[in-house]
């Protein structure tokens, strides 16, 4: 495809060039013409292997390769994206927390796990931690659909 597109240019180019120094005669119109009819010809040739039954080929450059760089750096965002929700839906509850979350390394990236750790200040009693413990990772796993660890 690269080279059909590179001969028509090259043709209309060249057609240019003569429709400029042509003479200006009876010669001049004749070589005018046959410049004019040249990009024509080279449009239809594929159409002419058409008809006799020959497909038109088109190759690629080479091998297309997938951009390793661009999936871990979409990979992390929707990582660090997850980390600040996370930290939102545990600010209802009026705790701090870090959280990490992982992801498959592959698009579209699903969510494996999000792990979660409370840091336990301003809660009181023991009993009242592990309720919250629970609370929280009911809300995560029902906010982001995979299984979470809360500690």
């Amino acid at each position: 495809m690269k080279e059909y597109i590179l001969a028509l240019a090259g043709v209309i180019l060249l057609s240019a060039v003569v429709a400029v120094i042509a003479p200006g005669g009876r010669m001049g119109k004749f070589v005018s013409g046959i410049t004019k009819l040249l990009p024509l010809f080279v449009l239809v040739a594929p159409l002419v292997g058409l008809i006799k039954g020959e497909a038109p080929t088109f190759e690629a450059g080479g091998d297309i390769a997938e951009d390793v760089s661009y999936f871990e750096t979409c990979q992390k965002m929707l990582e660090r994206e997850d980390v600040a929700a996370v930290k939102l839906l545990v600010s209802e509850f009026s705790l701090r927390c870090d959280a990490v979350s992982e992801r498959d390394d592959a698009p579209p990236f699903a969510r494996k796990k999000i792990s979660v750790a409370v840091q336990t200040e301003g809660i009181i009693d023991a009993d009242e931690h592990i309720h919250i413990l629970t609370e929280i990772k009911e809300a995560v796993e029902d906010a982001f659909g995979c299984p979470a660890e809360v500690s």
